[in-house]
């Protein structure tokens, strides 16, 4: 019955607003009563709800809709699923090895961070701040003035030339373009979480081939993967 009003009921059952159910409890425009109260309306068949009064947009908004279906007929998935189980997810992902790329909100990232990056995981990884230094040498060069708190595992060449966020962000900038790269910095509600990435790439200095796993976190863009320093070539 999807949580419809009993006969003669008040509520304003399946209306085109969705209202409330005999319950009280907040409708979606699909007639679904919302999960939880308060804060969160949430639709209990898709997970989406916004925050505040009022009720957000659900399962049958046709600009959702039609954005969902532009995503899975590219070759993409789709999930909608409460916290806890997309960072299951992603932790499942980090554990298989397999790469992937998951865009999630600002809480989810955080409580991935908060359950993956383990100190003894952080010291592993050579994960440090991006320095003041760093980051102004990537403003002036690159033309990106905020990273905002930004984290990347260094690594040396055979030779010792030093591969930082400086040259990750370059090359980043060389294959996908300036655009690209500054969007993901910007993004002001969702994070990008690249699982065991691997990437091949040249020593700024000598132009030494090293490949392997990258490690690096921030607010919006964060690389996940057990310490697999570049190997050089």
């Amino acid at each position: 019955m999807n949580g419809d009003p009993p006969t003669g009921a008040g509520g304003t059952g399946r209306g085109q607003d969705g209202g409330t159910d005999w319950a009280g409890r907040v409708r979606c425009p699909c007639g679904i009563p919302a999960r939880g109260a308060g804060e969160l309306n949430m639709c209990p068949r898709t997970s989406i709800g916004t925050r505040g009064a009022g009720l957000g947009r659900c399962c049958v908004d046709k600009a959702t809709v039609d954005r969902i279906e532009y995503l899975v007929g590219s070759g993409k998935v789709v999930v909608s699923a409460d916290d806890e189980t997309i960072a299951a997810m992603v932790q499942e992902a980090v554990k298989s090895g397999r790469t992937a790329s998951f865009y999630v909100s600002r809480e989810q990232s955080a409580r991935i961070r908060d359950a993956h990056w383990t100190p003894e995981l952080i010291e592993a990884s050579n994960l440090e701040p991006v320095s003041s230094e760093e980051k102004a040498s990537i403003e002036a060069e690159l033309g990106i003035s905020d990273i905002g708190r930004f984290r990347f595992g260094s690594f040396s060449c055979e030779s010792g030339h030093r591969f930082g966020a400086l040259a990750f962000l370059r090359q980043g900038i060389r294959e996908h373009g300036v655009d690209s790269v500054r969007s993901i910095f910007e993004m002001k509600n969702s994070a990008l979480l690249r699982v065991n990435p691997h990437f091949v790439v040249h020593c700024p200095e000598c132009d030494q081939r090293m490949d392997g796993g990258i490690t690096y976190e921030g607010d919006t863009y964060g690389g996940c993967s057990y310490p697999d320093p570049p190997v050089c070539r």
